[in-house]
């Protein structure tokens, strides 16, 4: 069953403006505006080295050096994906010209990648960044965001070391509030090489922690990431590892063709996974839902290891309440937190957040009660107990159900 949907929200900030485009990464030229609901395809670890022993004039061999065929899949998207590790072992751009460029980069002028290791491997990503130019963002920071159709994708850099960091209060990650705060999407795709969850070789990464957290709070829905050589899809979840059906759901997809590996420890919240197919995650943005689809490149494929991933899933906050202003003014020391419903149905109350410095506090001790008012009512929060520094204030609606949802956030400078 579908559920209604909040209303557009008005985040209105008194004391200053939030998520300016000052200082943020220059964003890729637009994809061309879809006719339909826009179809991704997504997938890293891609194109063999040119002198690898498996590459066989680009044709590949049966396990190894995939990247030919499985360029086969991405025909007939708006928008194609790269995770990371396009190009084997070091990203030169010799190697783009011979390996990626004539599989994958046929899909160039739609391609919208995020770097991994590999690209890194000689220091700067200089290949990777000649051979995309300006479709992957500023070459001194390499993430950046747009959007397509009623989505917001944002393409972070997991190379850490390279552009100062992903901790709370990196460069990347302040630039990942403000890019969250500036837009009114509703459903939420961000993607990076290296998985924060994983069953594979590499296993789950704590480092993207502050990246989970931000976009958990904002409401995010989709991740997708590479560097391990198979495909695995999670269950929604928080940063801590804990089922949560208002978490983000991860899919893993290195799959592009290099080559492929067995999984290691099993990760919490896996729901299904494969080392044994080449291939690209397929998914359908639609304005209020997603579907996804694992599309296996049928040249290697084992007869006895049969796999096929396909689903849908709904994104944004759905919910039985019309919020239709969340806002947030400074009196001395305090927040006021000020939000307004439009209606009113089917709800027992709400909780409110508060992130800052890396740490996640409900604010009420006890559900702030819903009034249950057909034409809404004006509620109010006055925090008191918020140190120096940024915050974000997420408000969260719980349902007779006796589920919680999301129904507001925003970012309030201090």
């Amino acid at each position: 069953m579908m559920l209604s949907r909040i209303l557009p929200l008005s985040l209105v900030v008194v004391f200053g403006c939030v998520g300016s485009a000052a200082g943020q990464p220059a964003a890729p030229a637009r994809l061309a505006a879809p006719t339909a609901d826009p179809v991704i395809a997504a997938a890293g670890d891609i194109a063999c080295d040119p002198g690898d022993e498996n590459f066989n004039g680009g044709a590949g061999t049966a396990q190894f050096c995939r990247q030919r065929h499985t360029a086969t899949l991405l025909s007939g998207v708006d928008a194609v994906l790269p995770l990371g590790d396009t190009q084997y072992f070091e990203g030169a751009a010799s190697a783009y010209t011979l390996s990626y460029g004539p599989s994958w980069g046929q899909y160039k002028s739609i391609s919208r990648p995020a770097p991994g290791n590999h690209e890194y491997a000689s220091g700067s990503a200089g290949g990777y960044f000649t051979f995309f130019g300006a479709l992957a963002g500023d070459p001194l920071k390499g993430y950046y965001s747009y959007d397509l159709g009623t989505w917001h994708l944002i393409a972070l850099n997991s190379e850490c070391t390279f552009i100062g960091g992903c901790n709370v209060g990196s460069l990347q990650e302040i630039w990942l509030q403000a890019d969250l705060a500036a837009t009114s999407k509703e459903c939420i795709l961000a993607y990076w090489h290296k998985p924060r969850y994983s069953s594979g070789r590499y296993q789950s990464d704590p480092t993207y922690i502050p990246f989970w957290n931000v976009l958990d709070a904002a409401g995010a829905d989709v991740v997708l990431s590479g560097h391990d050589h198979d495909y695995e899809r999670f269950a929604p979840q928080n940063s801590n590892a804990q089922a949560d059906p208002n978490g983000i759901r991860q899919f893993v997809v290195g799959t592009g063709g290099v080559g492929l590996r067995p999984f290691g420890d099993t990760a919490p919240n896996t729901e299904i996974r494969t080392s044994t197919a080449f291939g690209v995650l397929k998914l359908t943005l639609h304005a209020t839902s997603y579907d996804w689809l694992f599309v296996r490149e049928s040249g290697f494929e084992d007869p006895a290891v049969p796999f096929s991933d396909s689903g849908t899933a709904i994104c944004g906050p759905p919910t039985a309440v019309g919020v239709s202003s969340f806002s947030a003014a400074r009196t001395g020391a305090a927040t006021r937190l000020i939000w307004h419903t439009a209606s009113e149905s089917r709800a027992l109350g709400f909780n409110l957040f508060r992130s800052q410095q890396g740490k996640r506090v409900r604010l009420n001790r006890v559900l702030i009660p819903a009034r249950g008012r057909a034409r809404g009512a004006r509620y109010g929060w006055l925090d008191r107990s918020a140190v120096r520094g940024q915050a974000r204030y997420t408000l969260e609606l719980v349902g007779v159900d006796g589920r919680a949802r999301r129904v507001g956030s925003l970012v309030v400078p201090r």
